[in-house]
């Protein structure tokens, strides 16, 4: 937050723990940091659901990809990886306010022929941003220009330790 200034930014991603967890709860209410699911009312999303996605049975396994009975750590990890809940987060700094949020779902959480995206489905936020143009300084306001329409697309390298490498693409419009 230090080294934003007053720029408005989102920090968003798999933080591997519930919303009750300690640390989603400094996010909150020590960096102020708005959780657009909250802002929303929809404490009940899941973002990971081993009931449905196949892709979790990778953590959910007693024994590892050679047969091998895992040790007891691995065991308790896997049981608590069995359980349903939301580890996903959208979250907005300061200078959002919760009204900012119009909507937050999850997506990408039905199978497309057979096949899920992820072992996580994906949280969507739509973010009202018209009031941080209108909370600039008069003299920002006027170094501001309309953004120019661009297409932008990235290659995605991702690993995780259940199921290795992974890669794609994302493309961002913006308008």
């Amino acid at each position: 937050n230090e080294r934003s200034g007053d720029a408005p930014f989102v920090v968003m991603g798999d933080f591997n723990a519930t919303p009750t967890n300690p640390d989603m709860s400094f996010l909150i209410s020590e960096a102020r940091f708005v959780d657009v699911v909250a802002a929303v009312g929809r404490h009940a999303l899941l973002t990971w659901d081993p009931e449905k996605n196949p892709n979790i049975r990778y953590s959910t396994g007693s024994v590892d990809a050679e047969g091998h009975q895992l040790d007891v750590p691995s065991l308790l990890s896997a049981w608590y990886d069995g359980q349903p809940r939301r580890i996903d987060y959208v979250f907005l700094n300061e200078r959002f306010r919760s009204d900012d949020v119009l909507d937050a779902r999850v997506i990408l959480d039905m199978p497309e022929g057979h096949l899920f995206a992820s072992d996580h489905y994906g949280l969507l936020a739509t973010v009202n941003v018209s009031s941080l143009k209108s909370a600039a300084a008069p003299e920002e306001e006027a170094q501001i220009a309309a953004p120019v329409p661009k297409f932008e697309a990235l290659p995605i390298l991702s690993y995780d330790t259940d199921v290795g490498f992974g890669y794609g693409a994302k493309a961002f419009f913006l308008n």
